[in-house]
């Protein structure tokens, strides 16, 4: 009953991701932003776990009896992060101390399973505090081998840089992100990110390659949909260079 109130609601909120232009800030500035980054990430949190746990994190869980513990010990942090959105709380734990955040359980649960999945959720909370640097310290290690929990990871990365203004080393974690992912939901997702940071330090042949390479090899992600008319703006900005 957990997993599929997970699927629910990582249906939802994925659907509400659609802020991806680049906007004006107070003081004039134009600065690429995380498309709706709180939510992004929520989302894609937990529409990855699910599938995590429905084709490995089950027999891992069900075999051993170690991870069924750890898997218990981060579940209130894991229920405050993904669906009432309290970072602080899936960090620190409950002001009423009913639960251990995720700082704590880490300590207890490290070397399992469910220890990778905390450190991850532990570094997309501090992610979406703001507290950059604490995120990638927490990112950068985890590595589940695979090409979604990792690519999120790494794309977060991205995230936190790009968040500062620093779009080089945002576009470093983008292109791992993006050679880690050959499926049609995250490498789309990290080439559009990508083609905005190098858009803001005005690589506009980067970018364009970008744009083309969601329009031909991912004509169906719904960063397609949108790949055009960014295309089209980078060219006229390659040209006018």
């Amino acid at each position: 009953m957990a997993e599929d109130n997970k699927e629910e609601v990582a249906q939802e909120e994925v659907k509400e991701t659609s802020k991806e232009e680049i906007t004006t800030e107070g003081d004039g500035e134009q600065k690429p932003l995380l498309d709706k980054n709180g939510k992004l990430i929520s989302g894609l949190i937990i529409a990855i776990l699910v599938c995590y746990l429905g084709w490995f994190g089950y027999t891992k869980f069900v075999s051993e009896p170690a991870e069924l513990a750890a898997q218990d010990e981060i579940w209130w942090a894991e229920n405050a992060m993904h669906f009432k959105e309290d970072y602080n709380a899936a960090i620190l734990g409950d002001s009423a101390e009913i639960f251990n955040g995720l700082e704590r359980a880490l300590e207890d649960i490290s070397g399992t399973q469910a220890g990778l999945i905390a450190q991850f959720d532990l570094g997309i909370a501090y992610l979406n505090k703001g507290e950059y640097e604490q995120a990638r310290a927490v990112l950068v290690d985890v590595d589940f081998g695979d090409q979604m929990v990792t690519t999120v990871a790494k794309g977060a990365i991205g995230d936190s840089y790009m968040q500062e203004g620093d779009a080089e080393n945002a576009i470093k974690y983008y292109d791992i992100a993006i050679s880690n992912s050959s499926n049609s939901f995250t490498c789309p997702l990290y080439l559009k990110k990508c083609a905005f940071a190098h858009e803001s330090i005005q690589q506009w042949n980067n970018a364009i390659t970008c744009y083309e390479r969601i329009k031909n090899e991912f004509p169906e992600s719904d960063e397609a949909k949108s790949a055009e008319k960014y295309l089209v703006k980078a060219q006229a900005n390659s040209t006018a260079k």
